[in-house]
């Protein structure tokens, strides 16, 4: 029984460090330091400020962790988003070139850095005062610091929908949320933790940096879209099965969604992933082992130092898990809501799969504990593209834009291939020809709700955004994937290129 146990314990803890090692690597922030798991020979990479010595000492925003020499396999001093940022608008700044700090705020703004997107933004201006792209980040930006005004009625409305009236309100500037998660929030017994905040504000945090993000990538592009004039709706549930009994009240498919916006009732509906049946195995480890790290820590074990390094190792491991779950969910599903609230993807229209998963996926960039930005390589999706990458039958531009990838997926894992697909073509649209990728949204957001969306149909309207030679445009997309690499790709191979 105790082997069983322990196999049970040694299982769930290489179930948490594969949970972490799902998600995309995070944008460069800082060091990577790539260390072995405790417990199994897999190895994974976490982020912080590193420094060495005798131990190995990480700072993480979970708290400070410390390695044996011998259990870390590699570290990678990147310099951090902020400042790279620093360099660009410092150089544009000392040549005087508004056009050039412009770009860097873009820049910026990409890769998650608000507060720095303003700055250049500001900086802009004061070199250009009538730099126009700048002028409309700026209108934008006090539009949307005034918060929408509040209404009995919007609650009232939100609150049809759940019919649940234990569920507490939270608002932000945009949002209003109904939730039944715990009004605290979460310290992990490690040193130098924070507390986190309470899950329902965590979440209106990151759907607000969602929210400026989208607007933003499109508005300083001069893209025409709507503002949303009244809080967007959001559920939150604290208990999975919760969640699933609400979803499959609507639509039994929902049953295996982690997260959905739903077009109909315009909410987007979201669980604490903290309480599905995987993350409660691992948390009860977690606390079988604090408890064991507690106990050696008292009668002074002579193993006291492995066990405590270890468990708050697994701690962090596991508050990162939770959380990058957390964000990928939330941008994926917020970019659909605000592309049907924004007049990119009217909800009232009937817009191909391909289109609007292919969108959520761009802006869909996980990264540990904050988001890493727009249309960062994430891992997984590319790993799913190069899956297909050789089946030309079903990796190829006419078989995505006419949505068949998706109506013909007749299996949970081919929606997956079907997602990489329509990431890996949404990346080199939005990246090489964005002008005329927002005139086939355009002129998606144009057809009449009732039309069929035959192949005919949605081929005609590919052409007329881009042309008709989809030979030479599937050629230039598979160049451009095969050159695609991740953040941390990037990172450590110029890391290594230094060192040489």
């Amino acid at each position: 029984m105790k082997n069983c146990m322990f196999r049970r314990h040694q299982l769930i803890l290489i179930a948490t460090a594969l949970l972490l090692l799902s998600w995309p690597q995070p944008s460069v922030r800082a060091d990577f330091l790539e260390v072995r798991v405790p417990g199994s020979n897999l190895t994974i990479v976490l982020e912080g400020r590193v420094q060495k010595g005798r131990t190995v000492r990480l700072s993480h925003k979970f708290g400070t962790l410390y390695f044996d020499n011998n259990d870390v396999t590699e570290v990678y001093e990147v310099p951090t988003n902020t400042t790279l940022f620093g360099r660009m608008a410092a150089k544009a700044r000392a040549n005087k070139d508004a056009d050039a700090l412009f770009e860097a705020a873009k820049w910026a703004l990409k890769h998650a850095l608000l507060h720095q997107f303003y700055q250049g933004i500001e900086q802009t201006l004061d070199i250009d005062p009538d730099h126009p792209a700048a002028l409309r980040a700026k209108a934008l930006k006090e539009q949307i610091d005034v918060p929408l005004p509040e209404s009995d009625e919007e609650e009232e409305r939100l609150r049809r929908i759940l019919n649940r009236p234990n569920f507490n309100v939270e608002r932000s500037n945009h949002f209003i949320l109904l939730h039944d998660t715990n009004p605290a929030g979460e310290m992990l017994k490690i040193a130098g933790a924070r507390r986190r905040p309470p899950r329902a504000k965590e979440r209106l945090r990151l759907l607000e940096d969602v929210y400026e993000t989208f607007l933003f990538m499109f508005i300083v592009e001069g893209v025409e879209i709507d503002i949303p004039q009244e809080r967007l709706q959001v559920l939150l549930f604290k208990e999975n099965q919760d969640y699933l009994d609400f979803s499959k009240s609507l639509n039994p498919a929902l049953a295996s969604a982690v997260g959905f916006w739903d077009p109909t009732r315009n909410v987007s509906v979201f669980y604490d992933n903290a309480t599905d049946e995987l993350y409660q195995a691992v948390q009860e480890s977690m606390e079988k082992l604090q408890e064991q790290k507690e106990q050696a820590v008292r009668t002074r074990s002579r193993a006291a130092k492995t066990i405590v390094r270890n468990t708050n190792t697994l701690q962090v491991m596991f508050s990162a898990a939770q959380e990058r779950s957390d964000i990928k969910v939330v941008t994926h599903e917020a970019t659909h809501q605000l592309a049907g609230n924004t007049g990119l993807l009217p909800r009232h229209v009937r817009i191909p799969n391909w289109a609007h998963e292919g969108l959520a996926t761009y802006f869909e960039a996980p990264a540990e504990a904050t988001w890493s930005g727009v249309g960062a390589v994430n891992k997984d999706r590319l790993d799913k593209y190069r899956a297909l990458a050789e089946d030309v039958d079903h990796s190829n531009i006419d078989f995505i834009v006419t949505d068949q990838i998706f109506m013909l997926a007749g299996s949970h894992n081919a929606r997956l291939h079907a997602y990489g697909q329509a990431w890996a073509l949404t990346h080199f649209l939005m990246e090489n020809h964005f002008p005329e990728f927002v005139k086939y949204y355009a002129l998606l957001a144009q057809m009449p709700p009732d039309i069929t969306l035959n192949p005919e149909v949605l081929l005609e309207i590919f052409d007329r955004a881009f042309g008709e030679d989809r030979k030479t445009m599937t050629m230039e997309w598979r160049a451009y994937m095969r050159g695609l690499k991740t953040d941390f790709e990037i990172a450590t191979e110029k890391e290594k290129e230094d060192d040489e």
